[in-house]
């Protein structure tokens, strides 16, 4: 069995980004989709940024990596077979993990995510409800899916109905191959069992989950209606600083060597002179909160 390798979030401390209350209250586990060819090339460098602030974090692969540690499981790695490694990747998690965390987060090996924001967002629902979270999209049958490449998070009772219900029902779920969309196929599986997709955009109407890349989204410009995703996406959206909420908790196509650029940005850069959610009384000409500095912590 892999083993978890930040089990105790007192290992990764609270910092600006997230309270203590939130790494308390959300275990998050996060699962990444790899294969053997990528081991080296991408899942080592999300080990090394933003999978250290996941409460557990496991990859899933064809073959076992110890260094990662990884998951094996009977599927092949190449694209085609994604919706059945996806299948067996939970049914692992809901055997070895369900008791383990709160909330369970699947990202591909290019993803890069900040888990604070997620804890953040996750601390207002019950994780016993039947919901997920992530980047309402629609397709050609006007449905509804969350891409997988930015991520998706589902709910204990959200897992327990995947893998218990679902995924032993074929009238329920295509349990019998391995081939397809995974992140559709989940998501037809989620809704016949009763699991919700839920709004994760912010309380300004903002996108929490990008299925993009950072440049893609953040680059001012007009929007190209054509473009698969302002085509197929359920709440409209912007490019350039209007794009992304602020707290926003996932981008995906990210490169190995960009995880740390975001990470440095993130978690090391202070910006000389810069207070922010500061309340002053103007009257008195008093600071009403404390400034002392953020504690950031290592990679």
């Amino acid at each position: 069995m892999a083993e978890a390798l930040a089990s105790d979030p007192r290992t990764i401390g609270p910092d600006s980004f997230a309270s203590e209350h939130a790494y308390i209250k959300v275990r998050l586990l996060c699962l990444i989709i790899t294969g053997a060819v990528n081991h080296k090339k991408k899942a080592t460098h999300i080990k090394a940024t933003w999978g250290k602030r996941c409460d557990i974090l496991l990859f899933a692969s064809s073959k076992e990596d110890p260094t990662l540690p990884t998951i094996v499981l009977p599927v092949p790695d190449d694209w085609p077979n994604l919706w059945g490694k996806t299948k067996e990747a939970f049914k692992y998690v809901y055997e070895h993990y369900f008791d383990k965390a709160d909330w369970f987060f699947k990202a591909d090996d290019d993803t890069f995510a900040i888990p604070e924001n997620a804890r953040d967002l996750l601390l207002l629902y019950d994780t016993n409800e039947p919901i997920y979270f992530g980047a309402k999209m629609k397709n050609i049958q006007n449905t509804y899916y969350a891409p997988g490449g930015a991520g998706y998070i589902l709910s204990k009772e959200a897992l327990r109905r995947f893998v218990t219900v679902a995924m032993r029902n074929q009238s329920y779920c295509d349990i019998n191959t391995t081939i397809g969309y995974e992140d559709r196929n989940i998501a037809s599986c989620l809704h016949k069992v009763g699991v919700i997709l839920k709004d994760s955009r912010d309380e300004k109407g903002k996108q929490r989950f990008l299925p993009l890349s950072p440049s893609f989204h953040t680059m001012p410009g007009p929007v190209d209606e054509n473009h698969y995703y302002y085509s197929h996406t359920y709440f409209k959206t912007a490019k350039g600083k209007d794009c992304c909420s602020d707290k926003v908790i996932s981008f995906h196509h990210v490169l190995p060597e960009e995880m740390y650029i975001y990470n440095f940005f993130l978690y090391h850069v202070r910006i000389h002179g810069a207070i922010s959610s500061v309340l002053i009384d103007c009257g008195n000409n008093k600071w009403l909160n404390n400034l002392s500095a953020p504690n950031i912590h290592d990679i």
